[in-house]
């Protein structure tokens, strides 16, 4: 093992120390995802500037971090599907990347998804 790699520590050990051990599960996935494929990978994956991710794991991220949990859990860990008016039961992944979609008039679905997704939805991800 080389000098930088034995200096390196792991994204996972650096965010338990900066959150006393006590840090949220998604929290946890979310290293443990940065330390399997690298930060930026896993930033550029959620949408997000590997910046934040660094920053939120050092817990040294003052905002809310809402937007960010629902990102990693719906795209790391999985989790739920979501009852979409338009497409009927979607994973959550696909409702966090449709809520990011442009306005297309390309087809009557791609207008309906627009509109479904910008209207007040129980589903819609806090930017």
């Amino acid at each position: 093992m080389s000098n930088s790699t034995a200096r390196r520590t792991s994204m996972e050990l650096r965010a338990m120390s900066a959150w006393d051990m006590a840090m949220p599960d998604w929290l946890q996935a979310l290293a443990r995802a940065c330390d399997a494929s690298g930060l930026r990978k896993i930033a550029a994956q959620l949408g997000v500037s590997p910046t934040l991710v660094s920053l939120v794991l050092n817990n040294k991220y003052h905002a809310p971090t809402t937007h960010l949990e629902a990102s990693v859990r719906a795209t790391l860990l999985q989790e739920g599907h979501v009852d979409c008016p338009v497409l009927g039961s979607i994973s959550a992944e696909q409702c966090r990347l449709e809520q990011q979609m442009p306005f297309c008039s390309t087809s009557p679905l791609r207008v309906q998804l627009y509109r479904a997704c910008n209207r007040p939805c129980t589903h819609k991800m806090e930017a």
